[in-house]
């Protein structure tokens, strides 16, 4: 290499192709599925269900956004998780999956945590 820039630039390059792969063996293998009509039912079933799937990842999106603006509105200045968004969306989606700190919430308030984790 003549620089370390240019090396720098193939091997983000290789990292976007070495991304990419799996999802390219994904479809190959969701196509190779039409040769059996059992495993041709699940290809099926994913396109009809795509519209509405795209559907709910809208919904969805908006939804969780918003919440992670309200965590960092409530409880950003003193919880270094919710501080800023780009901490916010990664700490929400963890509480979704059930690994969250409730009492550090409640700290700033009962009230508030209460309404964030049950509505």
């Amino acid at each position: 290499f003549v620089d370390i820039e240019s090396a720098g630039h193939l091997v983000g390059t290789v990292r976007l192709l070495s991304g990419t792969l799996p999802i390219v063996i994904m479809l190959r293998v969701f196509k190779a599925f039409s040769a059996q009509p059992r495993l041709a039912l699940v290809t099926a079933t994913l396109q009809g269900a795509f519209e509405s799937l795209i559907h709910y990842l809208i919904v969805f999106s908006a939804i969780f956004l918003s919440y992670c603006v309200m965590a960092v509105a409530l409880f950003g200045p003193e919880v270094g998780a919710f501080s800023t968004l780009d901490r916010a969306i990664p700490n929400c989606f963890r509480m979704i999956l059930g690994d969250f700190e409730f009492t550090q919430m409640e700290m700033l308030g009962r009230g508030w945590a209460f309404f964030f984790f049950f509505t």
